[in-house]
């Protein structure tokens, strides 16, 4: 295995539900240890392609609204498993299966922020790279932000030859004329610094 594969989301008859789920759980803890053991975690490492990845592992569950009335199948059908099993007599046990239900839903929001700031981080780095590589090259007009297409096209003739390992996406390129060349750009601008800015962390007492 060399990438992540993620557990099923399909429907599944009632009748299966514990084996299907069970299967399922122990196919998630199993993505869970190869992304622990095999998972670089740093900005080169998590490319959107691998952030898109752990998102879409990380809703597997989604432990943050877990209800056995849920539109989503593997979540609907591990909560009524659970809530069975809190009904029963063990009243420790079942304190213990609420907290950490509880404490998976505070982690499983913490991480998909954390890796959706990182989603924003690297558009804004793809966005850094056109800049200083391509629009140099490329002359921009306040009618062009209203209409790209004709500017987008030359943009990508230069964007082949400079960058050509590198993906186009249209829609940051637009970004980019806009927050460069429009008559709001001042704005857009400050909305991305205030995006990247980091937060200082308050410790107690502070």
């Amino acid at each position: 295995m060399t990438e992540v594969e993620i557990p099923s989301k399909e429907n599944f008859a009632d009748s299966e539900k514990a084996s299907v789920i069970g299967t399922r759980l122990a196919h998630y803890e199993t993505m869970l240890e190869f992304v622990n053991n095999y998972y670089q975690f740093n900005t080169d490492f998590l490319n959107p392609k691998r952030i898109s990845i752990l998102l879409d592992l990380n809703n597997t569950f989604i432990w943050s609204d877990f209800t056995n009335t849920s539109s989503h199948t593997n979540t609907r059908a591990i909560a009524d498993i659970i809530n069975n099993l809190c009904k029963g007599p063990d009243q420790l046990s079942s304190g213990l299966l609420r907290d950490s239900v509880a404490h998976l839903g505070k982690s499983a929001v913490y991480i998909n922020t954390q890796l959706k700031n990182l989603t924003v981080f690297h558009r804004e780095e793809y966005k850094l790279l056109v800049r200083r590589e391509i629009m140099p090259s490329v002359k921009i007009s306040k009618a062009d932000c209203a209409n790209p297409a004709n500017v987008l096209r030359e943009i990508k003739k230069i964007f082949s030859i400079k960058l050509k390992k590198k993906p186009f996406y249209t829609d940051l390129i637009v970004e980019i004329i806009r927050e460069d060349y429009g008559e709001d750009s001042g704005i857009l601008q400050q909305e991305i610094l205030s995006r990247l800015e980091v937060k200082e962390k308050k410790t107690a007492g502070s």
